[in-house]
C-alpha cells in the first residue's frame, strides 16, 4: 500500500471520527412540553404547579405566540378556557393535551387528551357532609346535566346517606319545594344542575326552611349556601403535570380522579346554625361572610 493511499484512509477514518462525535455530542430534538396559561391568578398557579412537576416545560402565555410555539410540541397542558380557545386549533396531530381548571372542548383532540376534573368527587363532597353536618340523614342531589342520577344515588347510598333527586320532568320550582322539605340537607352538584338563577331560589328556599345547601360554587356560598368544594389551583395544576409524565412515559390514563378541592364556608351561616369544624376541614377551609 503505498503512502499515498495509506495517508487518504488515515484522512477518511479522522474525518470519520470527528462526525460520530459531533453527532454524538449534538442534542436530540424534541418537540417539547409547553404550558399554557392566561395571567389570571388561579391559573398562573395552576400553571406553575404544572411546571413544577413537569421537568423542562416550558410556561407560556395564551396568546398568539404561543400557537407558533406549541407547533411542534410533544404535549401541552391547557389552563383555563381562554388558553384551550387559544391553542386548541393549533395542537400538532400527534401531541397530548392535558386540560385544567377548563371543560375539556371540541377544540382539543377527543383521542389525545385528558381532563382534569374540575368537580369535586361525589365521595369528598359527601364526606365533608359527614363531617360538617353529622346529623344529616337525608341528602337531596341536584345532579349536574347529563350526569348518571344513578351513580349519585348510589355513591350518596356508599357514604350512608338516604337520595332524594328530581324526578323526571319534574318543574324545577316543584321539585325545589319538594326536596327541601324532604331532606336535611341539599346538594347542587355543578351550576349546570339548576336554571339560571336556580341556585338562588334552592338557597333560600333551604333557609327558609332551616336546611343546609352545599353549592358548586363561592357565588353560591355568598348567597347563602353553607360550604362548597371548589378547584385547588394548585393540586389542579399539580396533577395536570403528573399526567403529562405519565403520558410523556408512555402511560395512556384513562380515569382521572378529580385532585382535593379548597372549602368555601359561609361563616355567618356556619355560626347561626352552630355549626364547627373539625380540625381536618377547618385546615383547607376559606371562610367567606
Amino acid at each position: 500500500m503505498s503512502h499515498r493511499l495509506r495517508g487518504a484512509i488515515w484522512s477518511l477514518v479522522a474525518t470519520l471520527g470527528v462526525l460520530l462525535c459531533a453527532t454524538a455530542a449534538a442534542p436530540v430534538l424534541a418537540g417539547g412540553t409547553f404550558v399554557v396559561t392566561s395571567d389570571q391568578p388561579a391559573f398562573a398557579q395552576a400553571a406553575q404547579a404544572a411546571a413544577n412537576a413537569l421537568p423542562g416545560a416550558k410556561v407560556l402565555r395564551a396568546d398568539e405566540s404561543a400557537r407558533v410555539a406549541i407547533a411542534s410540541a410533544d404535549l401541552v397542558v391547557v389552563v383555563g378556557p381562554l388558553a384551550e380557545r387559544v391553542v386548541g386549533p393549533a395542537m400538532p396531530a400527534n401531541a397530548w393535551a392535558v386540560a385544567v381548571l377548563t371543560p375539556r372542548l371540541s377544540t382539543l383532540p377527543a383521542t389525545r387528551s385528558l381532563s382534569v376534573p374540575v368537580t369535586a368527587s361525589a365521595a369528598e363532597v359527601l364526606g365533608l357532609v359527614r363531617m360538617v353536618v353529622p346529623s344529616t340523614r337525608r341528602v337531596a342531589v341536584f345532579p349536574a346535566s347529563g350526569s348518571d342520577a344513578s351513580a349519585i344515588a348510589e355513591a350518596v347510598r356508599a357514604a350512608g346517606l338516604e337520595p332524594l333527586l328530581p324526578k323526571q320532568g319534574e318543574p324545577f320550582a316543584t321539585a325545589v319545594e319538594r326536596l327541601v322539605q324532604g331532606a336535611d340537607l341539599v346538594w347542587i352538584e355543578e351550576t349546570s344542575s339548576v336554571p339560571g338563577g336556580g341556585g338562588a331560589l334552592v338557597v333560600k328556599a333551604a333557609a327558609d326552611a332551616g336546611k343546609h345547601v352545599v353549592g358548586p360554587n363561592r357565588a353560591t356560598v355568598l348567597q347563602g349556601a353553607l360550604f362548597a368544594v371548589v378547584p385547588d389551583p394548585t393540586a389542579h395544576g399539580r396533577v395536570a403535570g403528573e399526567l403529562g409524565v405519565r403520558l410523556l412515559a408512555g402511560d395512556r390514563p384513562t380515569n382521572v380522579t378529580p385532585p382535593e378541592g379548597r372549602v368555601v364556608l359561609n361563616a355567618a351561616r356556619a355560626r347561626a346554625l352552630g355549626v364547627k369544624l373539625p380540625q381536618a376541614v377547618a385546615a383547607r377551609a376559606e371562610a367567606v361572610e
